[in-house]
């Protein structure tokens, strides 16, 4: 909720116009309230959820420990990097293996056959539909 304060003054002078000056101050007070009990349930709700999780949370962290993974995700990430760049860096300067780097040719679709080698050979269209 995001108001500026001219949006503000504008939602003022129309519950002014609409409620009056007699009942405007006690409509005050009950949307105070209204969010007042809001915030503490959404702040009694953020705490039941981060003691519900805390626990899962605490023996994933165990487990990993005893594993001796304390950092799993540099980790991860260091593996990926030596499998695609080939093994670690020297004086910061990955070693990159050109047997392991792959050419965008090789990805490419092969090139369709020349009309001159399909003369005589029966023409079967794509679609499984056509047949």
């Amino acid at each position: 909720m995001n108001f500026s304060p001219e949006k503000l003054f504008l939602v003022g002078i129309i519950a002014l116009v609409v409620l009056g000056p007699n009942r405007l101050p006690q409509a005050a007070r009950t949307v105070g309230r209204l969010l007042a009990e809001f915030r503490r349930v959404s702040a009694s709700m953020q705490n039941e959820f981060s003691q519900v999780m805390a626990e899962p949370r605490d023996a994933m962290q165990k487990s990993v420990g005893e594993f001796g993974l304390t950092d799993v995700r540099s980790q991860l990430r260091n593996t990926i990097t030596e499998v695609v760049t080939g093994p670690g860096p020297v004086n910061g300067a990955p070693i990159i293996d050109p047997s392991k780097t792959l050419e965008v040719s090789a990805l490419a679709e092969p090139a369709p056959t020349p009309a001159s080698e399909l003369r005589g050979a029966p023409v079967v269209p794509d679609d499984p539909s056509f047949n």
